[in-house]
């Protein structure tokens, strides 16, 4: 359930490179299809078996779709350079734009596929668990929970608490009890009281709970996308 409006509001901590954001002007068009073909290829066997903490599903997407531009970049190289200077200017114009694109997908894989994602998100799904409006919504959500259960057992101590409030924010919703515990969201949580720190945390979070009520107590658009870990 994600958008493109995640994707932008990411801060990365490197500024990306210069060829994200102006396209080559100096290439043949062979150069530039060879160039293109290069690029793609290297980015799918970079990132194909990697693995992704945040957006994987529209990481995944993504590497798909620049698979089907190395079959037609590919083609078009091996076809010849007599065919590649007969391409109209709106075919060049596209390719160029291609360029940015691929470096821009090279961006947001690279974010992807950093730990610290997978964090980032489950700060937002702690804060957006809150709303009782966003409970179950968030529980149905494809691999969130799985998310947040794999998060309290291996991630960082900020990682674990964020998560560990979340989940215990979304059990709070009886819709979602069978499906906290077929994703093994119960289990995860009862292993991580073994930790004091998280202990803590999930110690406060279950008085909390216990105490206070969401029920209808604020009310947010559902035009919000929940972010996928």
């Amino acid at each position: 359930m994600a958008t493109a409006a995640i994707f932008s509001s990411l801060r990365r901590r490197r500024s990306p490179s210069l060829e994200a954001f102006l396209a080559p002007v100096d290439l043949t068009e062979v150069a530039l299809v060879q160039t293109l073909a290069a690029i793609s290829s290297e980015l799918v066997s970079c990132f194909s078996n990697k693995v992704f903490f945040f957006q994987r599903r529209n990481s995944r997407s993504l590497i798909r779709k620049i698979e089907i531009f190395v079959i037609l970049l590919e083609y078009l190289r091996d076809s010849g350079s007599g065919s590649l200077s007969s391409l109209p200017s709106t075919a060049i114009l596209c390719f160029k734009e291609l360029y940015l694109l691929l470096y821009r997908s090279k961006i947001l894989l690279d974010y992807c596929a950093q730990s610290k994602a997978r964090e980032n998100a489950a700060a937002t799904l702690f804060s957006l668990s809150a709303v009782h409006d966003y409970k179950k919504r968030i529980a149905d959500e494809g691999g969130a929970v799985e998310a947040l259960a794999g998060l309290l057992r291996v991630g960082t101590p900020r990682g674990k608490k964020d998560a560990v409030t979340a989940l215990f924010n979304l059990s709070t919703h009886t819709d979602n009890c069978a499906r906290m515990i077929e994703a093994g969201a119960v289990t995860a949580l009862v292993s991580a009281l073994g930790n004091e720190g998280v202990a803590e945390e999930a110690a406060g979070n279950s008085t909390t709970n216990r105490d206070s009520s969401f029920a209808g107590d604020v009310s947010v658009p559902m035009s919000i996308s929940v972010p996928v870990l």
